[in-house]
């Protein structure tokens, strides 16, 4: 009977330790997980900002392409609002002589 019971006590003991190493074991994985997983998010974030930041680029290329597009078609508007035939006919002239002056 004592053999029993030293046995018992023995498993005992034997469970309890099997139970805290499952414990230390399970803890040491959470926070495997837990580092894992801080890092895939800063991963994450950073790819975000980049990917925000290139359309933000984008888009302010687009808004600068649009500008310049309106730009000059007011000033094409505003010319041709306030050339007369006769200035348009002078500067024809005047760029057709700087042309046969390269040509030549």
């Amino acid at each position: 009977m004592s053999a029993i019971e030293a046995r018992t006590a023995a498993l005992a003991d034997e469970i309890a330790g099997m139970n805290a190493k499952m414990e230390r074991r399970g803890g040491a994985e959470a926070q495997r997980l837990r580092e894992t997983a801080a890092v895939e998010i800063s991963r994450i974030r950073a790819q975000s900002e980049f990917a925000g930041e290139q359309e933000v680029k984008k888009a302010r290329e687009e808004l600068r392409r649009e500008a310049s597009l309106l730009s000059a078609q007011a000033a094409e508007e505003l010319v041709r609002k306030t050339l007369s035939p006769a200035d348009q006919e002078r500067l024809v002239r005047e760029n057709l002589e700087k042309i046969e002056g390269i040509v030549r």
